[in-house]
């Protein structure tokens, strides 16, 4: 059985009611229950996945069933120390005048009628106001935080508890003993492909004292940063969790106009692009007439990419993304994987033309610049002028 089919087959459960989802799990033969397993791992759905049977189990549940309630239980174990590390280390900020801000699924753990035990923390990502950087990694080491350099991102902070360490001792799923990341950063900024945003000063802007975020710069972090994942190949169930909650939170007409406002360029598809899935997984209310709006900005390309995959697709469930991925092959216009690439640009070379570089890219390697910058150049379209939505471009 496939990664991705595996994927696809745990989540299907939550689409049956109980009874029948157990009657399921009992035809699966090995390799199936052992796929679904680590699938369920790596779409943090344990927890969620566990609620929805629970109530249909009776008697000695069946081997693949009772697995899940123990990962399930480790979860909130788990879940619940690291709520209890958080509120620690903002009360540690704040008594030496400091302001620490979680963001994305750690924001979450400060909610406290949120059952946020029923979804996994893969790290901890706090945002730092540059200037109170030093003192805090200064706060940190006191609290018996340590560095973890990462070479392949070094502009990055990544601290770890001592106590608990840094090897991983339970591959298999959650384990209170696995060490948890704290993500130190002083700027809240994602890019792929020229889409994507600084959100640094909205998010101060909508920060109290203690850490907490209106719903409102919640969604809209939490949108951009599900969407980019998702094209990258690195999406996750538990994220269309959180923004589920988020977006149960605010109530469809409130998350409706706050959508509305969200001006810049590609935002519309980033948004449709996460909604779409989020209905298709993990349903909430919402107005009829939104999606349909963000699909006005949707490319061709990106509408049948999502159309035609399933979540699994998107996430590390595909044994192939560790690779050079078509999104991020056509930096070579050279490669002979260009065709089959440039059908599933999220922009067309043309539309990427237009829009304004990352930050990052003076940081890239030089040979990488020039490759990328000869892709900027003027392309034929294979689109008639005036004809609606956005084709693909064929190398000139």
């Amino acid at each position: 059985m496939s990664s991705i089919a595996a994927g696809e087959a745990a989540l299907g459960l939550l689409r049956l009611v109980p009874a029948r989802a157990l009657q399921q799990v009992a035809t699966w033969p090995a390799d199936r229950r052992e796929a679904t397993r680590a699938a369920i791992f790596i779409h943090g759905a344990a927890g969620v996945l566990w609620q929805h049977l629970a109530p249909a189990v009776t008697g000695a549940p069946d081997p693949w069933v009772a697995a899940l309630a123990e990962q399930a239980a480790r979860l909130a174990t788990r879940v619940a120390a690291l709520r209890e590390e958080l509120q620690r280390l903002l009360t540690a900020a704040r008594a030496r005048g400091l302001r620490l801000l979680p963001l994305k699924g750690s924001q979450l753990l400060l909610w406290p009628d949120l059952p946020v035990t029923l979804r996994p923390q893969a790290d901890t990502d706090v945002l730092v106001r540059p200037a109170e950087l030093p003192a805090t990694l200064r706060l940190l080491a006191d609290l018996g935080y340590a560095p973890y350099p990462r070479r392949h991102k070094p502009r990055d902070q990544r601290w770890y508890l001592q106590s608990r360490g840094c090897a991983v001792q339970d591959w298999q799923g959650e384990n209170i003993a696995n060490p948890h990341w704290l993500e130190v950063g002083c700027t809240a900024a994602h890019w792929h492909a020229g889409l994507g945003g600084d959100l640094t000063a909205a998010l101060w802007a909508g920060a109290t004292v203690a850490g907490r975020l209106d719903p409102a710069r919640l969604l809209r972090h939490l949108v951009l940063h599900t969407a980019l994942d998702l094209l990258r190949r690195s999406g996750r169930f538990a994220q269309l969790i959180a923004l589920g909650w988020v977006l149960q939170r605010l109530g469809p007409a409130a998350a409706g106009r706050q959508m509305a406002t969200w001006q810049q360029p590609g935002w519309a598809r980033l948004a449709w692009a996460v909604l779409t899935l989020q209905q298709r997984y993990r349903p909430v209310a919402l107005p009829p007439e939104l999606i349909p709006a963000l699909a006005r900005d949707v490319p061709r390309a990106l509408g049948d990419l999502i159309a035609g995959q399933p979540l699994s697709y998107f996430s590390y469930c595909d044994p192939r993304r560790g690779e050079w991925h078509a999104e991020r092959a056509w930096l070579d216009p050279g490669l002979p994987r260009w065709r089959a690439a440039r059908g599933r640009l999220v922009m067309s070379p043309r539309e990427f033309a237009g829009t304004r570089l990352p930050p990052v890219m003076p940081h890239y390697p030089g040979y990488l610049r020039e490759r990328l910058l000869a892709l900027l150049r003027p392309h034929r379209s294979s689109r008639q002028p005036g004809a609606p939505g956005t084709a693909t471009s064929t190398p000139g």
